[in-house]
This record gives C-alpha cells, sequence and structure tokens, in this order.
C-alpha cells in the first residue's frame, strides 16, 4: 500500500513540475510577443513621424495609453502626480509640472512620459505608460500617494 502511496506521490511531483516548466515557456513567450508588438509598434510610430503624421501617431499614443492604463489599473491623474513629484525632485524646474490633472491623456503628459523615459534610459521613448515606465516611475507614485 504504501508502495502504491509514494508512487502517486511522485507522479504528483512529477506533473507538478512539469505544469511549471509548461507556465515557464508560456510567459516567456508572452514577453516575447509583447516585446515584439512594442518594438512594432514603436517602429510604425517612428515611421509615421518621418511621414509628418504628427496627430496620428499622438492618437494612436492616446489609444495605447488608455489600453494600458486601464489594464495595468492605474488612474491617469495618479500618473501627473508622480511625474510631477519626478519633475520637483530630479528636474528640479516647477516649470516642466503637468498644469492640467486632470483623468485625461493630454499631449502635456505624453511629451513629460517621453522626457521622463529618455531621462530613465528606458529603450523606448513613445510617451507610452507601458510595463517599463510604470516599473521606473513606482517610486515617485509611491510618493504621490503619501502626499
Amino acid at each position: 500500500m504504501w508502495d502504491a502511496v509514494n508512487q502517486i506521490k511522485d507522479e504528483v511531483k512529477q506533473t507538478r513540475n512539469e505544469v511549471e516548466n509548461l507556465e515557464l515557456v508560456i510567459n516567456s513567450q508572452k514577453k516575447a510577443s509583447r516585446e515584439y508588438l512594442i518594438k512594432s509598434f514603436y517602429e510604425y510610430c517612428k515611421y509615421l513621424e518621418s511621414l509628418h503624421m504628427h496627430d496620428v501617431v499622438l492618437g494612436k499614443v492616446k489609444e495605447l495609453n488608455e489600453i494600458y492604463f486601464k489594464e495595468l489599473g492605474i488612474e491617469i491623474k495618479a500618473v501627473k502626480k508622480a511625474l510631477n513629484n519626478w519633475i520637483s525632485q530630479k528636474r528640479n524646474n516647477k516649470s516642466e509640472a503637468i498644469a492640467d490633472m486632470s483623468n485625461t491623456i493630454t499631449l502635456e503628459l505624453v511629451n513629460t512620459l517621453k522626457l521622463f523615459q529618455q531621462e530613465n534610459d528606458l529603450e523606448y521613448k513613445d510617451g507610452i505608460y507601458g510595463y517599463y515606465t510604470c516599473e521606473k516611475l513606482r517610486a515617485y507614485m509611491d510618493q504621490a500617494k503619501s502626499d
């Protein structure tokens, strides 16, 4: 009887390991797919910029930002406040602060995100509040919550 129990335990352990390995593969594929999409979108926007289609690019950036804000569950106002904290601490120039504190994606927000991405050496300086920008801005968001 104990042999059967031990055999079942071993099978459960083996199955658990197989599931964990599959999850690792799936997660790496998701990340690779997301990276490909981000890079493709960035290249597409650069192409549109070269054609001087700035309004189209801004519209696409705003649309993608809306998706990320919803996906991340973060209010636009919170990001604006965090960016203003960053500006006051790192840039030390209050005139660069975001004035429109509405819950709306504005050109001012996009440009400030681009500046933040540039000064924090993020790969994409596109004004999109994606995962990498979110991670870099997190410390300033925590400060914004406590203010």
